[in-house]
């Protein structure tokens, strides 16, 4: 799972972790042809908050990370990506970028952190979700933020909040520890160690 892959971005501390909020969302489409329909409603939704949106096409394309050709090779149980195929939306500078590719079994399994984007960005890629649900056969999502399930603002900016406090307070702590730190993949680092 492509959970497990996320260890890079918690700094382990005294026996506790600390990592952002983050959306994890897995799941499978009712036909190959929703591929099409899932990027023109996650697309509509993105472009109707000026986010942007590209097509993703081919295992070779610049717009797919590390972690997320991990996972469909995972999902396809294949290292042939050729039928790679979804949309990348990139909601907010200090978010993570939202993968929304499938593989030859029409298969997902990732995540987006949104922590350093805020709540607004957060109920945003949410709403993507909700526009593309019905495509799905089976889409399950695990919000942090706990939005998806409650749809409480308060709860979510509770846990963002929460987090925010923890981060601070560690790197109060560490001064070798700076953070968040974006990658040039788009994924984002909630703190990193330095060399004492």
């Amino acid at each position: 799972m492509v959970r497990h892959i996320f260890l890079f971005a918690i700094l382990v501390f005294s026996g506790s972790a600390v990592a952002g909020v983050t959306i994890h969302f897995n799941g499978q489409l009712k036909d190959a042809s929703d591929v099409e329909k899932v990027a023109e409603a996650a697309c509509a939704v993105a472009k109707a908050k000026s986010w942007r949106c590209e097509s993703v096409s081919g295992p070779k394309d610049a717009a797919l990370d590390n972690i997320t050709v991990q996972s469909l090779r995972e999902l396809d149980g294949s290292a042939d990506l050729s039928k790679a195929n979804g949309v990348v939306i990139y909601p907010a500078d200090m978010s993570e970028p939202l993968y929304l590719v499938f593989g030859a079994k029409n298969k997902l399994d990732n995540f987006i952190k949104t922590q350093f984007a805020g709540a607004d960005t957060h109920i945003g890629v949410i709403e993507i979700f909700d526009a593309v649900k019905p495509f799905f056969r089976r889409l399950e999502i695990t919000d942090e933020g706990r939005y998806w399930e409650t749809r409480s603002r308060a709860n979510l900016e509770e846990d963002l909040a929460s987090v925010a406090a923890q981060i601070a307070a560690i790197k109060s702590q560490r001064p070798d520890v700076t953070g968040p730190v974006k990658r040039p993949d788009g994924r984002i680092l909630d703190l990193v160690a330095g060399e004492r």
